[in-house]
């Protein structure tokens, strides 16, 4: 009678799934028709537009100054990371660049869109060091501009040329983003530099040890830091094809690459793509571990943390709620320590050369340094 039953309700689930299935394609392929794909040399112009005139402004120290034409707001990242170098860790901004890639402009309900992977890239310190951000783009085009026929010079001089300007959507998959705003994240950000500071009072002549002996490259065996960070260096803003690419998280997968990059051998809950491999989460539990990667955590000061060392970000429950549970959401990998700051590489959204404490300081919770030993 059971076998009759779940026969029965096998056959009648069967087809609302496929039903479910075709729905889906079917919504995919109406959305996919109802584009018409127009030529990238409109979406380009106006990408250019925005991002020459973010460079105008952030080299002039005023990111808000055209944001009609910029499309700067007190939320964008690359609002929030100039502010936090320049007026809470005093670095002074020396060269704004950019690139374009991955453009598609297209007609949708009768308005123009273009969309794009961008980076832009910041200078800072006296070290001059190089700061990134990818991010995928949506820009909607006015038609004022869709019917212009010059074409943009970086020296042309830039001028809004609509009452009403649209908006910069960023559509990083697997984003989620607080959104929180520049005020609120200055807060955060000063008061974690400051407690970094009082740590680094507390204990500045500390540093990791581990068995009696000091955490450095030279006392690390096998494990090649520089080679790790070149790796991090180099696919950061673009991730390597050769590896799998998870949309909705790739901070861990790529931290993992960059540990391998840097010869840390494989274990057996540790290649790709295992959990420990890919989900921040296990990737910390494993390390706590005994056996495998040998990592030890360590107080998070400036001292006690080299390239090639990770961190871990725990900034939500298991519900989604903003409260730190032990389980970690987001990893990252120390790339430069130049400017008496610790620098942090990571993906999704991808990031290169960030402060540590920025992303705790915009997403909230807890980070917790973890010195690899071997």
């Amino acid at each position: 009678m059971k076998k009759v039953v779940l026969t029965s309700l096998f056959c009648c689930l069967l087809p609302l799934l496929f039903l479910s299935n075709h729905v889906f394609a079917a919504s995919a392929e109406n959305e996919e028709k109802g584009r018409t794909y127009v030529s990238n040399d409109i979406g380009m112009k106006e990408l250019n537009t925005m991002l020459e005139q973010q460079k105008r402004d952030f080299e002039n120290n005023e990111p808000f100054a055209h944001k009609d034409v910029s499309k700067l707001t007190d939320s964008d990242e690359g609002v929030l990371l100039y502010y936090a170098f320049t007026t809470v860790d005093k670095q002074k901004l020396h060269e704004f660049t950019y690139k374009i890639s991955d453009i598609t402009t297209y007609e949708e309900n009768n308005k123009t869109f273009v969309e794009a992977y961008i980076v832009r890239n910041f200078v800072f310190g006296a070290e001059k060091v190089d700061t990134g951000l990818g991010d995928n783009i949506k820009l909607e085009i006015s038609s004022n501009n869709v019917s212009k026929k010059q074409s943009l010079t970086s020296e042309s001089k830039v001028v809004p040329k609509t009452k009403k300007s649209s908006t910069l959507h960023y559509e990083n998959e697997g984003d989620d983003s607080s959104n929180i705003k520049l005020d609120e994240f200055l807060k955060n950000y000063k008061q974690e530099v400051e407690e970094n500071k009082k740590l680094s009072t507390q204990k500045k002549s500390e540093s990791a040890k581990i068995n009696g002996s000091e955490v450095s490259a030279s006392a690390v065996k096998g494990y090649n830091r520089w080679k790790a960070k070149e790796y991090a260096d180099k696919y950061a803003l673009s991730p390597n094809k050769n590896y799998k690419y998870y949309k909705n998280g790739d901070c861990t997968n790529f931290v993992s690459q960059a540990l391998r990059a840097g010869s840390m051998p494989y274990f057996k809950e540790w290649k790709p793509y295992t959990n420990a491999w890919i989900n921040a989460g296990s990737f910390r539990n494993y390390i706590l571990e005994p056996g495998g990667i040998k990592m030890k955590t360590v107080k998070d000061v400036y001292t006690n943390v080299a390239l090639g060392d990770v961190y871990h970000y725990d900034t939500r429950n298991k519900i989604g709620l903003p409260r730190p549970d032990g389980w970690m959401e987001h990893t990252a990998i120390v790339t430069s320590r130049a400017n008496n700051k610790i620098l942090v590489s990571y993906h999704t959204t991808n990031r290169h050369n960030v402060p540590r404490e920025y992303y705790t300081s915009k997403e909230g919770g807890k980070r917790y340094a973890s010195s690899i030993r071997m």
